[in-house]
């Protein structure tokens, strides 16, 4: 019975341990993880103009896609494939796409809305 009773206390010891472990770990994660939800909205709403302007959405103003594809690549430091003409940018390429998802995907935490300039800024790592 005694030694039923040190076994009990032992793993009750590592699992205190472990779920101490676990929620310092975390709260680690969340707060490396902080998402400015502002920033990345305005992101994936301007990502989301270039998706349908390539697949020549006619809803999209020739004018809008330039201020996009500029903030996109902008933002990304990626840019575009599209040809930039007299009258402003052809549609972006499907690489494009990608790239500027998968940078979303790897920097969205480094997004930030600027409230005093009104635009999305990275912040510096």
């Amino acid at each position: 019975m005694i030694l039923s009773m040190h076994i009990i206390s032992r793993l009750e010891n590592k699992m205190l341990f472990l779920l101490i472990v676990t929620a310092f770990f975390s709260c680690k994660i969340n707060s490396q993880t902080d998402i400015d939800k502002k920033a990345c909205t305005y992101f994936k709403s301007q990502l989301s103009i270039a998706i349908a302007y390539s697949k020549l959405d006619g809803t999209i103003i020739k004018e809008d896609i330039d201020k996009v594809i500029y903030f996109l690549e902008l933002i990304t430091a990626i840019e575009s494939e599209a040809e930039l003409g007299y009258s402003g940018y052809d549609p972006p390429t499907e690489n494009d796409l990608k790239k500027w998802g998968n940078w979303f995907k790897e920097n969205k935490h480094l997004l930030y809305w600027d409230d005093q300039e009104q635009k999305v800024k990275v912040k510096k790592e």
